[in-house]
């Protein structure tokens, strides 16, 4: 495993997180106008965060050789995965009891050990990192040894996106969302053959605006749904496109140097590096200020920033603690006087 930083995914991962963040504190104000656009605007969010994911996985990791390797590395991503998030919902459920003693349900806990969604619908994005683990190896070894099932793998996840443009999946969108998603995959593995050329970054953001302006018209013409939203469960090829053109964007800026004032980096270094434990602390936050405290903001900015600066500290603070009991166990801070 290569362990080196990558800084234009940094950039791109801290700029996705610090998108979430908006979408969910935004979409408390649907009914102003400047919120709701950048509700909307913003979803582009999860497409660079999975983007970033594949493409770290692809530089930093090599094909997987026999199934020791295989389970070795799903078990390390479902411990790193899961740890989180299970500690994520116990604080979440501890909260909860002290608003209503009835949070204690086999509707919350249920789906909550299975990731199958519940309360916390918000575990739709851990059931597909978790998918990925099992399914990026898989991808990696074709990419590498058979070619030709790597490209048929990736024509189904294109059509399965096609297909839900027009069509509603069925069942529950959980079963069959990292089909459409791999295509981010694809793209990670195609960006990285050509990343240093500027003429496949701004050729992919030129195509892609294109499509998206083709697909929305189609959308429009069929009377459907222009709002991002109601277009990624599971996502369709309206909603990947647009990911797609702005992971090309905000890589070839990243590239040029346009995220590099030093305040800017240092923010979005520790919004990359923290950016899955972030992704609980907000939404504890955005729970903790509109359900316990029941706190009234009088718009959408005030609420925004008390999230990520609440967020941020929180965070910081996590850190500092684990810094702090890391430092007393190895004997290099010293220990307070008797």
């Amino acid at each position: 495993m290569d362990n080196k930083r990558y800084f234009e995914i940094d950039a791109l991962r801290g700029l996705a997180i610090l998108a979430m963040i908006l979408i969910h504190t935004n979409a408390y104000f649907l009914n102003n106008n400047v919120a709701s656009w950048l509700w909307n605007f913003n979803e582009w969010a999860v497409p660079v965060f999975i983007f970033c994911s594949a493409y770290v996985y692809f530089k930093r990791s090599s094909s997987i050789k026999n199934l020791g390797d295989f389970f070795a590395y799903v078990r390390k991503r479902f411990i790193r995965l899961l740890r989180p998030y299970y500690l994520f919902a116990a604080i979440y459920l501890l909260i909860s009891l002290l608003k209503d003693q009835k949070s204690l349900s086999a509707d919350f806990i249920i789906p909550t050990l299975t990731v199958s969604g519940g309360t916390l619908d918000i575990n739709w994005l851990i059931l597909l990192f978790l998918t990925f683990a099992f399914l990026m190896p898989a991808i990696r070894f074709l990419a590498d040894k058979k070619k030709g099932w790597f490209y048929g793998f990736f024509l189904l996840a294109f059509l399965s996106s096609l297909v839900f443009v027009f069509c509603s999946f069925p069942a529950n969108y959980r079963l069959i969302m990292w089909l459409p998603w791999s295509l981010l995959i694809f793209l990670s593995w195609l960006l990285i053959k050509n990343e240093n050329s500027d003429r496949f970054l701004i050729g992919g953001a030129a195509i892609s605006l294109g499509l998206y302006f083709i697909f929305r018209q189609i959308k429009n013409y069929f009377h459907q749904s222009l709002i991002q939203y109601y277009n990624k469960y599971p996502p369709n090829f309206y909603h990947l496109i647009y990911g797609v053109l702005f992971v090309f964007l905000l890589y070839f800026l990243a590239k040029k140097g346009v995220f590099n004032f030093k305040p800017v980096k240092i923010l979005l270094m520790f919004l990359s590096r923290y950016s899955y434990p972030l992704y609980f602390v907000h939404y504890l936050v955005i729970y903790v200020l509109t359900v316990i405290w029941q706190r009234h903001f009088s718009g959408w900015i005030s609420f925004f920033l008390w999230v990520f600066i609440s967020s941020l500290v929180i965070q910081a603070a996590v850190n500092a603690s684990q810094r702090y009991i890391t430092a007393r166990r190895f004997g290099y801070w010293p220990a307070p006087a008797d």
